[in-house]
């Protein structure tokens, strides 16, 4: 019996040496030595937002009231001025520059949005700009050309990508803005939709000022 347990022993002590052999003690304060940093460089929204997003949206952005005229009830048929995304869903993404006037801020929910009455548009596609805090749609990360889900190692780090944009575009696009006051004003916005019918586009805004 005494052998049998010596026997036991023994082998847990093995595994547990086994299990705990790779194991390295790191000291309070320097676990990024061990795991590295918590932010893939990928995922750093402020590396690209300036010199790269901001600029490509603006420079291809189509005006918001003559797309929606050209299209007259069917903005599929003007896909050729906007881009199908390089991810997983493969929908139709436009950049847009717009002005109008708020006519109604919907924020008692948390994906809030102002609808907007466009300046020379009388169609019938109805016009929403996220405001957030919570924003639908991964229609800024889609649209934009230098970012490829290849780069990223699955669709949850991809995912994680669309949250931190949007959660940038609330800190430095949004949350300055007094939504409370918007009803009645004119506002000037550049943005990006994703396409998913005609009766409205729910646009998430890069730039937002108001007049």
């Amino acid at each position: 019996m005494k052998q049998y347990k010596l026997i036991v022993s023994m082998g847990i002590l093995m595994c547990t040496l086994f299990l705990t052999g790779c194991a390295k003690i790191v000291k309070i304060g320097e676990e990024e030595t061990l795991i590295g940093s918590n932010e893939n460089a990928n995922l750093n929204v402020e590396a690209f937002w300036e010199d790269q997003a901001v600029p490509e949206i603006k420079e291809t952005a189509v005006d918001l009231a003559e797309l929606l005229s050209s299209a007259d009830g069917d903005l599929a048929s003007q896909k050729d001025k906007g881009r199908i995304t390089n991810g997983a869903s493969g929908s139709l993404n436009f950049a847009v520059h717009a002005n109008g006037e708020v006519e109604e801020v919907v924020n008692d929910v948390k994906a809030g949005y102002a609808i907007v009455k466009l300046d020379n548009y009388t169609g019938a596609t109805e016009v929403k700009v996220q405001v957030g805090p919570v924003f639908k749609k991964s229609s800024v990360r889609d649209y934009l050309s230098f970012i490829n889900v290849n780069d990223y190692s699955d669709q949850i780090e991809f995912a994680q990508l669309s949250q931190n944009i949007t959660a940038y575009i609330y800190e430095n696009v949004i949350a300055d803005t007094d939504i409370d006051s918007l009803a009645g004003r004119r506002i000037d916005f550049y943005g990006c939709f994703t396409y998913e019918n005609d009766d409205n586009v729910l646009i998430t805004p890069i730039t937002l000022a108001v007049e």
